[in-house]
């Protein structure tokens, strides 16, 4: 459903976020 792509959205975010 849509909470589980906004939840893989917000952990590739917190990923690039954190090598950024």
């Amino acid at each position: 459903m849509i909470w589980e792509l906004t939840s893989i959205f917000l952990m590739v975010c917190i990923v690039i976020f954190h090598k950024g």
